[in-house]
């Protein structure tokens, strides 16, 4: 029985990219993502507008569709949002090595559970990351994967911490399952409505157990990701 050939990131460089989108590299294989649509690809500018007045002056950049190298080798992935370190883009040559500080996927209905998880855990086991955000507007729902306090699953009436730029963001209002134009607005209100005082801190988890594999309380988590 052969064995699948793994590519490499110079070689995934010299593939072209196929009909309607494009090809990441995860774990050494072609992975292909559509273009997103536009309800999809408007929420991801909407979110990085209003991200990024507040990002900015703390040393951060708020993009779209931002690609990144979470391992060394056979890894190349892409945030549909991503806030990341001002002086680490800039020493960027190509694709940023490690994972950005924050990523945000948008829930599409293309994406399965286990792709999303994979997702989370790749990105999570990049220098440099901090936290990987699901939003699903259809289930009303924001799951935070934490490098440092596992998983949380964000409802209204709860508020969804953002540490790293020090806001605490209320989930009330943004994430209802609503036309496009009404989510486009919840978006809007999801992040204007930020508040600056933070949640107390939530206990620590080793972040080591990001690195070396999947810690038992993700594996325990995994059932309650929507």
């Amino acid at each position: 029985m052969s064995i699948p050939r793994l590519f490499t990131v110079e070689e995934w460089e010299q593939i072209p990219d196929p009909p309607g989108g494009r090809y990441e590299l995860h774990h050494g294989e072609l992975a292909f993502v559509g273009y997103p649509v536009r309800q999809h690809k408007d929420l991801q500018r909407k979110l990085r507008e209003l991200l990024d007045p507040v990002a900015t002056p703390k040393g951060f950049l708020v993009e779209t569709e931002y690609p990144y190298r979470p391992l060394p080798e056979n890894e190349v992935w892409g945030a549909d949002v991503a806030c990341v370190g001002r002086s680490r883009h800039d020493a960027t040559e190509k694709w940023l090595l490690g994972s950005p500080e924050v990523v945000i996927e948008v829930k599409s209905p293309s994406n399965t559970k286990q792709d999303l998880y994979d997702k989370a855990m790749t990105t999570l086991a990049g220098e440099g990351a901090g936290e990987f955000w699901i939003v699903d507007p259809n289930t009303a729902s924001v799951t935070v994967y934490s490098k440092t306090s596992g998983v949380h699953i964000y409802r209204s009436p709860l508020n969804v911490p953002l540490p790293l730029l020090g806001l605490t963001v209320p989930c009330n209002r943004c994430l209802t399952p609503v036309s496009c134009g009404g989510l486009l607005q919840s978006a809007f209100l999801f992040i204007c409505e930020a508040l600056t005082q933070n949640r107390p801190p939530r206990p620590a988890l080793s972040s080591s157990s990001f690195i070396q594999g999947v810690s038992p309380e993700l594996r325990k988590m995994t059932g309650t990701l929507t």
